[in-house]
């Protein structure tokens, strides 16, 4: 994530830090009647690299665990549990890209282009005078 030097990032075994950073985060932006941030200017495009994994969500041994039941209520209710977890203790994006070449390249194809068309209507207009003079010299 963008950050200046200032900003205290919270590592995975700082819980205080993370509910405190949390608490502090919702309490201001209930104060303020519109979401004001010092947002970093947007770049063109964040690549992180993740990894996914998946498994079967066994909700019923979950409850057995923690000794609760498993009545009616939830007999038709489908769960699922979402875990997140960082490879290192920050969060970085592994690159950005922010080609300049590209740039330049539309640059000089639409000044290309431009040109090609007054070029093109400049040799038109040649032929033309040309026609013109070579029908007036011989009627």
């Amino acid at each position: 994530m963008v950050h200046d030097n200032l900003t205290k990032i919270c590592a995975q075994h700082e819980t205080d830090c993370v509910v405190t950073a949390t608490n502090a985060f919702f309490t201001i932006n209930r104060l303020k009647e519109e979401y004001q941030c010092d947002c970093k200017p947007s770049c063109i495009d964040y690549q992180y690299n993740i990894e996914l994994s998946e498994a079967e969500y066994e909700f019923e041994k979950v409850f057995n665990a923690y000794n609760t039941s498993y009545d009616d209520e939830f007999s038709d209710t489908l769960m699922s549990r979402l875990r997140i977890y960082f490879k290192n203790e920050y969060f970085t994006q592994s690159t950005i890209n922010n080609n300049k070449l590209v740039e330049i390249v539309l640059k000089s194809s639409k000044y290309g282009g431009i040109i090609a068309f007054y070029l093109g209507a400049s040799i038109i207009t040649i032929v033309e005078i040309f026609y013109f003079l070579v029908n007036k010299i011989f009627q």
